[in-house]
């Protein structure tokens, strides 16, 4: 093998190397963060109603609605 090659071989491997431990690191963190989920329209329209913002005819009739989805 000529030298050339064997220097392009050479960045090759180390940019995979490098590649693969970036993808590890972003993986492992990933799987230790907790996934947060976003709130159904129920859960909204319960929140809504607890804090007051909606009162409670209100609450009933959107929540009809929805259970009739």
């Amino acid at each position: 093998m000529t030298p050339a090659i064997i220097g392009v071989t050479g960045l090759l491997v180390w940019v995979l190397l490098l590649t693969a431990v970036v993808a590890l690191l972003g993986w492992s963190r990933s799987a230790r963060s907790p996934q947060v989920r976003a709130p159904d329209a129920r859960e909204v329209l319960d929140q809504r109603f607890a804090r007051g913002e909606i009162d409670a005819d209100e609450y009933a009739t959107r929540r009809r609605v929805l259970e009739d989805r």
